[in-house]
């Protein structure tokens, strides 16, 4: 009886110790992802088209971060989601197609309303921007990391409802996309829903 309780009690030590193992091992993995820099590891890298002059400005100068991007055909409108990592902010750029407003700063918010044209096109841009702290942009490597790694092959599929959509990852002159027409992937569908939750 007394060796059976021994060897009952080694096992409940072995199962308590492993328990602990367990609880400690993902906040490590945690801390240690949040320590890795951004985007140091890429495969399936693509062609950038984020230098093309149409584009807002915030998208054009990125130099690490991402991007998502939509369209639409039917009421003329764009709308980009940008991670600026540099910058450690979200900024959103909401485009409406037609004749120009005065450029303003409006009153009470971080909302800048500008004017831009080109080709005889005139639009109006409204960006909102918001700072990011240290620990909601180091939360952010490990999704953004994962997206780098991602086998990601370019699907096209049906425009959905005259709307286009892509998500483009940015790091030191390397570019990946996700993006078909009218969807784009569910790994980058969800980076982007973090990132609208947290603008």
């Amino acid at each position: 009886m007394k060796d059976r309780n021994m060897r009952v009690s080694a096992l409940c030590g072995i199962c308590l110790a492993s328990l602990a193992l367990a609880s400690c091992a993902q906040p490590a993995a945690e801390e240690r992802c949040t320590k890795e820099p951004f985007g140091v590891k890429k495969i399936a890298i693509t062609t950038s088209s984020k230098t093309d002059e149409w584009k807002p400005e915030e998208v054009r100068s990125l130099r690490r971060g991402a991007y998502y991007e939509v369209g639409s055909f039917s009421i003329a409108s764009a709308t980009w989601l940008i991670l600026d990592w540099d910058q450690a902010a979200i900024i959103e750029v909401s485009r409406t197609i037609g004749p120009a407003t005065a450029s303003q700063h409006l009153p009470q918010s971080e909302t800048l309303v500008r004017n831009g044209a080109m080709a005889g096109r005139e639009w109006t841009d409204k960006v909102k921007r918001r700072s990011l702290t240290s620990q909601e942009l180091a939360g952010l490597v490990c999704d953004a990391n994962r997206l780098w790694l991602d086998p990601y092959t370019r699907e096209m599929n049906a425009i959905a409802f005259g709307i286009t959509q892509s998500f483009w990852l940015v790091g030191d002159g390397a570019y990946k996309e996700f993006s078909g027409t009218g969807v784009i992937p569910k790994p980058a569908e969800a980076f982007k829903t973090r990132l609208t939750d947290m603008k």
